[in-house]
């Protein structure tokens, strides 16, 4: 990143703009984007989204993304959940022929690590191709100026009180189970 020498603009969108939407972290995200243009690539990997990825995408303010991967998640743990229900003689299992669980938990073993690649792989072209969307609404709808420079930092950034609402959730669903 020593290296770094910023274009004028990514995506038609001026490097000041991005900047103030990304915030603290900007050199890396245009790094990782100025990486993906000259290569024409739309990967690159983020290790975040591979090891953390609800918490990555909340924090970014990927809504979406988050939501999708925190359902996905969630199903795809679900016969493991359940498994676990009947090894401890829950009532929620009982009288039910769960004999189908191990070969698909197993299944979605796999599924699971193709998804983590998946993503870890395209979440930096994800977070450009929604910051982008998010900027051109903001500088089409603002005058260029200290509004705009706000407003770009308030949509944009980061939000440590997303991830600290998904844990808070996580952990009730965690005990309601």
């Amino acid at each position: 990143m020593t290296q770094l020498h910023l274009a004028k603009e990514y995506d038609g969108i001026s490097t000041q703009d991005w900047m103030k939407y990304i915030g603290n972290s900007a050199p890396y995200y245009l790094y990782q984007f100025q990486r993906m243009d000259e290569s024409g690539r739309k990967t690159s990997f983020c290790w975040s989204a591979l090891f953390i990825p609800e918490f990555y995408f909340f924090y970014r303010k990927m809504w979406k993304e988050g939501a999708l991967f925190t359902l996905l998640s969630l199903v795809l743990t679900l016969p493991t959940v359940l498994s676990l229900f009947q090894a401890a003689g829950s009532p929620l299992v009982s009288g039910l022929d769960l004999g189908w669980l191990t070969p698909l938990s197993w299944a979605f073993v796999f599924v699971d690590w193709a998804q983590m690649l998946l993503r870890s792989l395209f979440a930096f072209y994800w977070y450009k191709k929604d910051a982008s969307r998010r900027i051109r609404t903001i500088c089409e709808q603002l005058p260029e100026g200290q509004e705009r420079s706000d407003a770009l930092a308030m949509r944009g950034g980061t939000s440590a009180a997303a991830v600290v609402l998904f844990l808070a959730v996580m952990f009730a669903l965690s005990f309601a189970l």
